[in-house]
Protein backbone atom coordinates (compact mmCIF):
# COMPACT_ATOMS: atom_id res chain seq x y z
CA UNK A 1 0.00 0.00 0.00
CA UNK A 2 1.23 3.45 -0.83
CA UNK A 3 1.83 6.47 1.66
CA UNK A 4 -1.04 8.47 -0.42
CA UNK A 5 -3.56 5.46 0.54
CA UNK A 6 -1.95 5.11 3.78
CA UNK A 7 -1.78 8.83 4.97
CA UNK A 8 -3.71 11.16 2.60
CA UNK A 9 -6.72 13.22 3.91
CA UNK A 10 -5.84 11.89 7.57
CA UNK A 11 -6.35 13.86 10.22
CA UNK A 12 -8.79 15.85 12.04
CA UNK A 13 -13.88 16.81 8.31
CA UNK A 14 -16.91 17.07 9.12
CA UNK A 15 -18.10 16.45 10.83
CA UNK A 16 -21.06 16.51 13.85
CA UNK A 17 -20.81 12.57 14.95
CA UNK A 18 -23.84 10.75 15.87
CA UNK A 19 -23.86 8.12 17.67
CA UNK A 20 -26.82 5.51 18.18
CA UNK A 21 -25.49 2.40 19.54
CA UNK A 22 -27.07 -0.16 21.96
CA UNK A 23 -29.84 2.32 23.15
CA UNK A 24 -27.65 5.28 23.15
CA UNK A 25 -27.08 8.66 22.11
CA UNK A 26 -24.53 11.43 21.75
CA UNK A 27 -24.81 15.14 20.33
CA UNK A 28 -22.33 17.69 20.66
CA UNK A 29 -23.77 20.88 21.70
CA UNK A 30 -22.61 23.95 23.66
CA UNK A 31 -19.87 22.27 25.34
CA UNK A 32 -17.98 21.27 22.32
CA UNK A 33 -18.66 19.50 18.91
CA UNK A 34 -17.56 18.47 15.72
CA UNK A 35 -18.62 18.66 11.95
CA UNK A 36 -20.67 16.03 10.76
CA UNK A 37 -19.56 13.08 9.55
CA UNK A 38 -17.19 12.31 6.68
CA UNK A 39 -17.84 10.24 3.84
CA UNK A 40 -16.16 6.71 3.24
CA UNK A 41 -12.50 7.15 2.68
CA UNK A 42 -11.99 10.90 3.78
CA UNK A 43 -11.06 10.39 7.84
CA UNK A 44 -9.99 14.29 7.99
CA UNK A 45 -11.70 16.70 10.71
CA UNK A 46 -11.66 19.97 10.35
CA UNK A 47 -12.38 21.17 14.15
CA UNK A 48 -10.73 23.98 15.35
CA UNK A 49 -11.22 22.95 18.85
CA UNK A 50 -12.45 27.02 19.50
CA UNK A 51 -15.60 29.08 20.07
CA UNK A 52 -16.06 31.45 16.89
CA UNK A 53 -14.43 34.74 18.14
CA UNK A 54 -17.82 37.00 16.62
CA UNK A 55 -20.33 37.56 19.03
CA UNK A 56 -23.80 36.09 18.18
CA UNK A 57 -26.59 38.38 18.31
CA UNK A 58 -28.91 37.99 21.35
CA UNK A 59 -31.17 34.75 21.01
CA UNK A 60 -34.66 37.18 21.12
CA UNK A 61 -33.57 38.85 18.37
CA UNK A 62 -33.19 35.47 15.84
CA UNK A 63 -36.14 34.74 13.78
CA UNK A 64 -36.38 30.94 13.34
CA UNK A 65 -37.47 29.91 10.05
CA UNK A 66 -41.16 28.34 9.72
CA UNK A 67 -40.09 25.10 8.79
CA UNK A 68 -36.73 24.83 11.10
CA UNK A 69 -38.07 21.88 12.79
CA UNK A 70 -39.48 19.68 9.91
CA UNK A 71 -37.72 16.36 9.43
CA UNK A 72 -37.80 15.04 6.01
CA UNK A 73 -37.87 11.31 6.26
CA UNK A 74 -38.81 10.05 2.88
CA UNK A 75 -35.12 9.12 2.18
CA UNK A 76 -33.90 7.94 5.40
CA UNK A 77 -32.49 4.18 5.43
CA UNK A 78 -32.88 4.07 9.56
CA UNK A 79 -34.89 1.90 10.89
CA UNK A 80 -36.13 0.64 14.21
CA UNK A 81 -35.01 1.75 17.39
CA UNK A 82 -32.00 3.68 15.68
CA UNK A 83 -34.52 5.75 13.55
CA UNK A 84 -36.52 6.16 16.86
CA UNK A 85 -34.03 7.57 18.94
CA UNK A 86 -32.43 9.84 16.14
CA UNK A 87 -36.24 10.99 15.42
CA UNK A 88 -36.23 11.91 19.40
CA UNK A 89 -32.68 13.48 19.31
CA UNK A 90 -33.90 15.78 16.80
CA UNK A 91 -37.35 16.85 18.48
CA UNK A 92 -35.22 17.14 21.78
CA UNK A 93 -32.71 19.64 19.37
CA UNK A 94 -35.16 21.33 18.16
CA UNK A 95 -36.31 22.42 21.57
CA UNK A 96 -32.92 23.36 22.58
CA UNK A 97 -32.87 25.74 19.69
CA UNK A 98 -36.34 27.02 20.90
CA UNK A 99 -34.98 28.25 23.89
CA UNK A 100 -31.81 29.64 22.65
CA UNK A 101 -31.84 29.88 18.91
CA UNK A 102 -28.01 31.15 19.23
CA UNK A 103 -26.75 27.85 19.89
CA UNK A 104 -24.64 27.24 16.99
CA UNK A 105 -23.64 23.64 18.02
CA UNK A 106 -26.83 22.88 18.34
CA UNK A 107 -27.75 24.16 14.81
CA UNK A 108 -24.79 21.88 13.70
CA UNK A 109 -25.98 18.60 15.22
CA UNK A 110 -29.78 19.12 13.88
CA UNK A 111 -27.91 20.06 10.31
CA UNK A 112 -26.38 16.77 10.64
CA UNK A 113 -29.02 14.65 11.45
CA UNK A 114 -31.18 15.85 8.53
CA UNK A 115 -28.08 14.87 6.43
CA UNK A 116 -28.27 11.34 7.86
CA UNK A 117 -32.14 11.34 6.99
CA UNK A 118 -31.22 12.47 3.27
CA UNK A 119 -32.77 15.97 3.73
CA UNK A 120 -29.75 17.57 2.36
CA UNK A 121 -31.55 20.66 1.39
CA UNK A 122 -32.67 20.35 5.24
CA UNK A 123 -29.03 20.30 6.55
CA UNK A 124 -28.03 22.94 3.91
CA UNK A 125 -30.51 25.58 5.52
CA UNK A 126 -29.55 24.57 9.17
CA UNK A 127 -26.03 24.99 8.56
CA UNK A 128 -26.21 28.39 6.24
CA UNK A 129 -28.49 29.40 9.38
CA UNK A 130 -26.17 29.11 11.91
CA UNK A 131 -23.01 31.23 9.65
CA UNK A 132 -26.10 33.44 9.51
CA UNK A 133 -25.19 33.58 12.93
CA UNK A 134 -21.77 33.65 13.51
CA UNK A 135 -19.99 34.26 9.73
CA UNK A 136 -16.80 32.50 11.44
CA UNK A 137 -18.18 29.17 12.50
CA UNK A 138 -15.57 26.90 10.78
CA UNK A 139 -17.64 23.72 11.45
CA UNK A 140 -20.46 24.95 9.25
CA UNK A 141 -18.60 25.77 6.48
CA UNK A 142 -16.58 22.42 6.42
CA UNK A 143 -19.98 20.55 6.60
CA UNK A 144 -21.41 22.94 3.94
CA UNK A 145 -17.98 22.10 1.33
CA UNK A 146 -19.08 18.18 2.29
CA UNK A 147 -22.34 18.08 1.37
CA UNK A 148 -21.75 20.50 -1.42
CA UNK A 149 -18.89 18.14 -2.72
CA UNK A 150 -20.62 14.72 -2.13
CA UNK A 151 -24.30 15.22 -2.15
CA UNK A 152 -25.42 18.41 -3.58
CA UNK A 153 -22.43 18.35 -5.71
CA UNK A 154 -21.52 22.05 -6.78
CA UNK A 155 -17.97 22.51 -6.39
CA UNK A 156 -17.87 26.15 -7.11
CA UNK A 157 -19.82 26.34 -4.12
CA UNK A 158 -17.57 23.47 -2.34
CA UNK A 159 -14.33 25.69 -3.23
CA UNK A 160 -15.83 28.32 -1.72
CA UNK A 161 -16.49 26.32 2.04
CA UNK A 162 -13.37 25.13 2.26
CA UNK A 163 -11.72 28.71 1.39
CA UNK A 164 -13.50 29.99 3.83
CA UNK A 165 -12.71 27.30 6.34
CA UNK A 166 -9.07 28.35 5.74
CA UNK A 167 -9.94 32.05 5.69
CA UNK A 168 -11.41 31.87 9.26
CA UNK A 169 -8.83 29.09 10.89
CA UNK A 170 -5.52 28.23 8.69
CA UNK A 171 -4.66 25.46 11.20
CA UNK A 172 -7.39 23.22 9.95
CA UNK A 173 -5.41 21.11 7.62
CA UNK A 174 -8.30 19.35 6.24
CA UNK A 175 -9.42 22.09 4.36
CA UNK A 176 -6.24 21.71 2.12
CA UNK A 177 -5.73 18.65 1.65
CA UNK A 178 -9.71 18.31 0.47
CA UNK A 179 -9.88 21.16 -1.68
CA UNK A 180 -6.61 19.51 -3.06
CA UNK A 181 -8.03 16.61 -3.83
CA UNK A 182 -11.16 18.59 -5.27
CA UNK A 183 -9.29 20.32 -7.83
CA UNK A 184 -7.91 16.99 -9.10
CA UNK A 185 -10.99 14.84 -9.39
CA UNK A 186 -13.78 16.89 -9.51
CA UNK A 187 -13.06 20.50 -10.15
CA UNK A 188 -10.68 19.52 -12.99
CA UNK A 189 -11.08 23.18 -14.31
CA UNK A 190 -9.08 23.76 -11.58
CA UNK A 191 -6.56 20.56 -11.73
CA UNK A 192 -3.36 23.46 -11.88
CA UNK A 193 -4.56 24.62 -8.20
CA UNK A 194 -4.09 20.94 -6.43
CA UNK A 195 -0.41 21.38 -5.04
CA UNK A 196 -1.09 25.20 -4.88
CA UNK A 197 -3.26 25.01 -2.54
CA UNK A 198 -1.27 22.13 -0.12
CA UNK A 199 1.95 24.78 -0.65
CA UNK A 200 -0.17 27.42 0.70
CA UNK A 201 -1.03 24.93 3.93
CA UNK A 202 2.66 24.87 4.30
CA UNK A 203 3.35 28.75 4.20
CA UNK A 204 0.50 28.73 7.12
CA UNK A 205 1.36 25.61 9.05
CA UNK A 206 5.25 25.14 8.37
CA UNK A 207 6.15 21.23 7.71
CA UNK A 208 2.92 19.80 9.04
CA UNK A 209 3.32 16.10 8.36
CA UNK A 210 0.18 15.62 6.49
CA UNK A 211 0.36 18.39 4.30
CA UNK A 212 4.07 16.86 3.26
CA UNK A 213 2.42 13.52 2.67
CA UNK A 214 -0.01 15.00 0.25
CA UNK A 215 2.73 16.74 -1.44
CA UNK A 216 5.08 13.77 -2.00
CA UNK A 217 2.14 11.32 -3.12
CA UNK A 218 0.79 14.30 -5.56
CA UNK A 219 4.17 14.84 -6.96
CA UNK A 220 4.71 11.02 -7.57
CA UNK A 221 1.31 10.40 -8.91
CA UNK A 222 2.45 13.41 -11.73
CA UNK A 223 5.93 11.74 -12.12
CA UNK A 224 7.48 14.25 -10.77
CA UNK A 225 10.39 12.54 -9.14
CA UNK A 226 12.67 14.94 -7.57
CA UNK A 227 10.23 16.95 -6.03
CA UNK A 228 8.23 13.99 -5.00
CA UNK A 229 11.80 12.79 -3.31
CA UNK A 230 12.23 16.47 -1.79
CA UNK A 231 8.76 16.33 0.11
CA UNK A 232 9.46 12.49 1.27
CA UNK A 233 12.55 13.87 2.67
CA UNK A 234 10.93 16.73 4.00
CA UNK A 235 8.19 14.16 5.27
CA UNK A 236 10.92 11.54 7.06
CA UNK A 237 12.57 14.64 8.93
CA UNK A 238 8.94 15.97 10.53
CA UNK A 239 7.60 12.67 11.55
CA UNK A 240 10.73 10.16 11.45
CA UNK A 241 8.64 7.22 13.30
CA UNK A 242 6.62 7.15 9.85
CA UNK A 243 7.73 3.98 8.24
CA UNK A 244 6.46 3.93 5.38
CA UNK A 245 7.41 7.06 4.10
CA UNK A 246 10.87 5.79 4.53
CA UNK A 247 10.67 3.01 2.55
CA UNK A 248 9.11 4.85 -0.09
CA UNK A 249 11.91 7.68 -0.01
CA UNK A 250 14.31 4.80 -0.06
CA UNK A 251 12.48 3.16 -3.46
CA UNK A 252 12.87 6.20 -5.27
CA UNK A 253 16.39 7.44 -4.46
CA UNK A 254 16.80 3.36 -5.91
CA UNK A 255 14.91 4.66 -9.06
CA UNK A 256 11.90 2.16 -7.81
CA UNK A 257 8.28 2.36 -7.74
CA UNK A 258 6.73 2.99 -4.37
CA UNK A 259 4.03 0.93 -2.93
CA UNK A 260 5.45 -2.55 -3.65
CA UNK A 261 4.76 -5.27 -1.83
CA UNK A 262 7.70 -6.77 0.74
Amino acid sequence: MTLKSKNILAGGAIFTMIVVLGGAWLFMKKDGGSPDPIPKGDTSRPDDGKKPDAMPPPPQAIKLPADFGVLDESHSMLKGETRTKTITAFNSLAEDIKKDPSDLHAWNSFGAIKKMFGDYKGAEQAWLFALSINSTFTDAYANLGQLYWHYLIDYPKTEKMFLAVIKNNPAIISAYTNLSDLYRYNYTEKKTEADKILLKGLENNPEQADLLSALASYYYDEGRRDLAINFYERLVKADPGNKQAKKDLEALRAGNPIGLPD
